[in-house]
């Protein structure tokens, strides 16, 4: 695979997502939003 060819995704999620299924290289970032 080319870097060209990587697709960066992000997923904002609560709860429910801190195991996806075939996930790999994770980052987890903490964003100051107005929000919450």
């Amino acid at each position: 695979m080319f870097v060209a060819d990587r697709v960066r995704a992000a997923v904002i999620g609560g709860s429910g997502f801190y195991a996806m299924e075939g996930l790999s290289d994770v980052e987890e970032l903490r964003v100051d939003t107005p929000f919450g």
